[in-house]
């Protein structure tokens, strides 16, 4: 899909973020309806990405765990979602003014974690208690995310798939 293509896509609101893990350094391009960036991430490895990402599916997966208590449950690294955040998202910050759906193509470890759960603010205060959770700034409270496995998955969304309409109103 050629940048045109890509920027096509794209509502005035949205914001399409492609990620490419290499050995050394990620890639990021940025792409708006308007304008587009490339960015490298140099020293944001796949081993450190891995690792992080570990670290906080750590506090999300509790496989293996025993849990017979709500203390059970592991604490959540907010401070790790934070680095993350930072490294994958400050790029973008510039060009995500005005953005409420961001569309990802994430690459390697980025493909099994939730961005969501990433935090966009350095914690203030510590968890102590589930309850301290609501005060996170997690990056689902700012944008709408959408993760694709491709850029070509996104031409196929918009181009092919038929917008349907229910025949009846929604009783819920």
């Amino acid at each position: 899909v050629s940048l045109d293509d890509a920027q096509s896509l794209l509502g005035p609101t949205e914001a399409l973020l492609v990620y490419t893990i290499a050995e050394k350094s990620t890639f990021l391009w940025i792409v708006r309806r308007d304008q587009a960036e490339m960015h490298e991430i140099r020293g944001l490895t796949r081993d450190r990405i891995s690792d992080a990402v570990a670290e906080i599916r750590s506090g999300l997966d509790p496989t293996g765990q025993v849990l017979q208590t709500v203390d059970d449950i592991p604490a959540f690294d907010t401070a790790e979602a934070h680095a993350l955040y930072d490294k994958l998202f400050s790029p973008a910050e510039p060009l995500l003014d005005g953005a409420r759906h961001v569309i990802v193509i994430a690459d390697g470890a980025l493909q099994s974690i939730p961005l969501g759960v990433l935090v966009t603010e350095y914690p203030r205060f510590p968890v102590a208690d589930l309850a301290d959770y609501r005060r996170v700034p997690w990056l689902a409270k700012k944008y709408a995310i959408t993760v694709l496995p491709s850029v070509s998955s996104l031409r196929a969304l918009r181009h092919f798939a038929k917008r349907t309409t229910a025949t009846k109103p929604f009783l819920g």
